[in-house]
């Protein structure tokens, strides 16, 4: 029988003596930990603990994740209201017996339809401002903790270096530890899991950044496009009804 779950669970079945493959038969292990658990088997390194610090780097990124989540939900509900408040007031007029749309001309239709078209150009360009403003979903310090658990498992630099790299690519922050380590004499993989955790502290502040300005930025679709066409959507055809009714 399997069984989803979290990768703590699974680090605790490992340290209670329960074999790799035993634990892909029983469990679900996400990517991440798929990987882990290859990489460990490969070099002789102990999954248990390398898992362990997979799952407290994974509560942390599920917290990061989740508040930039809230911090983005502002700027998102604000996009949308934005875009959808002409048309309700437009069919709240008509609601309220002004009868906007039941005698439209030439003019007030020519001016909805300019309208409608600054209305979903103003959609489309606050939807690129959020899209851009996501967080990405990768965790940068993947490969730096791939590398310290490298090292742990007491592989030469070079190999280690080589096993990294055939997972994750070609790594230039492990070449700067190598010249760090040389220098000041400090583990390399106390300095590899230091660098991970200053890598992800950086992309949640690069990612808080980006959705706070793009709260900025949605002013400018407000501006240039929104409040137009609410202009000509509500306002012009609403003035025609009531002159016409005077």
């Amino acid at each position: 029988m399997n069984f989803l779950t979290d990768t703590a669970t699974i680090a605790a079945a490992l340290r209670a003596g329960m074999s790799a493959s035993e634990v892909r038969r029983r469990f679900q292990p996400n990517e991440l930990a798929l990987q882990v658990l290859s990489l460990c088997e490969s070099l002789g390194s102990a999954p248990a603990e390398n898992l362990e610090r997979l799952a407290m780097v994974e509560t942390n990124q599920a917290k990061a994740l989740a508040e930039l989540e809230v911090a983005a939900s502002g700027p998102r509900a604000s996009a949308r209201l934005v875009t959808v408040l002409p048309l309700l007031v437009l069919i709240g007029a008509q609601l309220l017996g002004m009868r906007v749309l039941n005698s439209l001309n030439f003019a007030t239709g020519a001016s909805m339809l300019l309208g409608a078209l600054l209305l979903y150009w103003g959609r489309s360009w606050s939807a690129q401002i959020l899209e851009r403003a996501k967080a990405p979903k990768e965790d940068p310090g993947a490969a730096l903790d791939a590398f310290a658990a490298a090292m742990g498992a007491g592989l030469a630099q070079r190999v280690a270096i080589e096993e990294v790299e055939a997972r994750f690519g070609a790594q230039e922050s492990i070449t700067e530890l190598l010249a760090t380590s040389a220098d000041t004499g400090l583990a390399v993989a106390k300095l590899a899991r230091a660098e991970a955790d200053r890598q992800r502290l950086n992309w949640r502040v690069s990612s808080e950044k980006r959705i706070h300005e793009a709260g900025v930025r949605l002013m400018w679709p407000l501006g240039l496009a929104v409040l137009p066409a609410f202009v000509l959507i509500a306002v012009v055809p609403l003035a025609a009804a009531m002159l016409r009714g005077n």
